[in-house]
């Protein structure tokens, strides 16, 4: 009997594993984004905003307490990316993430095809840890704006336009 050459059996055998988990990885169901992402949040705002919404812009929490006034700058561009898709009508969203205390939370505006601003407010656990359900609550916006206080910039949003 002649010795198997090991060189051809370990080829075979990591070939063989590779093709049975590439099989492995196309029959299984893809995995929902994690609780603390933006895409996380996107998934929730699905049936506000459509499949593919008007990206306009996603802003992650600054750095200091005071950020540049570039983001001020930026939030502002955001918002009115938002009003100007809704206008036409165009579904579109922007999100801003938040200091949370125990959790990831965020905000921003969605616009649907029927032309409407809404201010979400996202909370990837309520329960303050002990692994709730994220939460999104999703609330009438006609005035959203940004506001610059104390060397910082927030989405505000009015029930009420300026000028009514």
């Amino acid at each position: 009997m002649s010795r198997p050459n090991w060189r051809e059996v370990i080829t075979w055998a990591v070939m063989l594993t590779m093709v049975a988990g590439l099989g492995a990885r196309e029959q299984s169901p893809p995995q929902p984004p994690r609780s603390n992402t933006p895409d996380s949040v996107l998934a929730r705002l699905r049936q506000n905003v459509g499949v593919s919404p008007l990206e306009c812009g996603r802003h992650a929490r600054p750095a200091s307490l005071t950020p540049p006034d570039g983001y001020a700058d930026a939030l502002t561009a955001s918002v009115r990316c938002v009003i100007d898709a809704a206008a036409m009508r165009r579904p579109s969203w922007m999100f801003v993430e938040l200091q949370g205390i125990d959790s990831w939370v965020s905000t921003g505006l969605v616009s649907g095809a029927d032309g409407v601003v809404q201010r979400f407010f996202y909370d990837s656990d309520p329960s303050g840890g002990s692994g709730a359900e994220p939460y999104v609550q999703v609330t009438p916006c006609e005035a959203p704006a940004v506001s610059r206080r104390n060397g910082g910039a927030s989405l505000e949003c009015s029930t009420t336009p300026a000028g009514r």
